[in-house]
């Protein structure tokens, strides 16, 4: 100790955060892209089938084409829709999609238990009927992909689902079918009418 002097001791200063704001936006971004990856995950419905029974998807398929603007006809199809929804079991997942030229999914509609989805389609007022003509073909198929798509997701799972497609239409005369005569209807999936 002879050749070092001593030093009184140094107080430690306390660290502190020089901006607090930066840190709570680089957490909330962190957040956000953790939630945008696991995305995939959330989007599958809150109900699922026990035991080994095969699972039910069903997609409901409602025409809102101008010909659907009769008096009556609307609320007709509704009460098809809500009456095949309170019949169904609680494992069953469930969309509900509106078409007329185009197919465009109920918001709280679709991939969900049919509670839910008959919530939905009592929902719907005279005002969801559009004035555009009925592409039924381009619907069913583009509703017969949904329904594959989820079963091809449920097998990747070790699942397996039983798909069904109710379409709600009063098959005008000018509807176009012209999509299902070029493409093959998937093997499996069950087409309902009413």
């Amino acid at each position: 100790t002879r050749f070092l002097s001593q030093t009184p001791p140094q107080p430690e200063r306390r660290r502190q955060l020089e901006n607090p704001l930066l840190l709570f936006l680089r957490c909330l971004a962190l957040l956000l892209m953790a939630l945008a990856f696991a995305r995939p995950y959330l989007d599958q419905p809150t109900t699922a089938a026990t035991g080994d029974e095969p699972e039910s998807y069903t997609v409901v398929l409602l025409d809102r084409s101008a010909s659907m603007g009769r008096e009556g006809l609307w609320d007709q199809a509704k009460a098809h829709a809500n009456d095949y929804l309170s019949n169904a079991p609680d494992s069953e997942v469930v969309s509900v999609g509106l078409f007329d030229e185009t197919l465009g999914w109920l918001p709280d509609g679709r991939r969900v238990d049919p509670a839910v989805a008959k919530a939905a389609v009592s929902a719907l007022t005279p005002d969801a009927v559009t004035f555009r003509s009925t592409q039924t073909g381009a619907a069913l198929a583009r509703a017969a992909e949904d329904v594959t798509e989820w079963r091809d997701r449920g097998a990747s799972e070790g699942r397996t689902i039983q798909g069904t497609i109710l379409l709600i239409s009063d098959f005008h005369v000018g509807s176009r079918l012209d999509r299902l005569e070029s493409a093959a209807w998937p093997e499996g999936v069950e087409l309902q009418t009413h």
